[in-house]
C-alpha cells in the first residue's frame, strides 16, 4: 500500500510491482494522480474521500491487512492511521521525512 502517490509515490508504486508486491494499493486524495499509479502497477487506487479505506483494505487483503505500508505524504497525522492498517508483523516504512511531529499510541 503506497498513501500519497505524487512523484515519489508513483515510483514506489513501480518498485513495488517490479518486486513482486501484489496488490499493489494506491492512496490519494487526487483522482490524476490515482488514474496514473494505475497505469504503473498499482491494481486498486483509494480515494479516502470518496470511499472508505480501511473496509477496501481488509477486502483486498482478504481481511490480512496491508503487508507494507509507504508513507509517501510527509503528513504527521496520517501515521496512527497507516499503523493501523498494516497487518500483524508487517512493515511500516517512512519514505518521507514528516513535516512535524506524530502521537503514536501503545498498543
Amino acid at each position: 500500500m503506497v498513501v500519497g502517490v505524487g512523484i515519489l509515490g508513483q515510483l514506489t508504486c513501480q518498485f513495488s510491482r517490479l518486486s513482486g508486491g501484489f496488490p499493489v494499493i494506491a492512496v490519494d486524495l487526487s483522482e490524476r494522480r490515482l488514474e496514473l499509479a494505475k497505469k504503473l502497477g498499482a491494481v486498486s487506487a483509494l480515494q479516502p474521500e470518496k470511499e472508505d479505506v480501511e473496509k477496501q483494505i481488509l477486502t483486498l487483503t482478504k481481511g490480512r491487512g496491508a503487508d507494507v505500508v509507504f508513507e509517501v505524504t510527509g503528513n504527521p497525522k496520517l501515521i496512527p492511521w497507516e499503523l493501523e492498517l498494516v497487518k500483524r508483523q508487517g512493515r511500516f516504512t517512512l519514505l518521507i521525512s514528516p513535516r512535524g511531529t506524530s502521537t503514536l499510541q501503545q498498543f
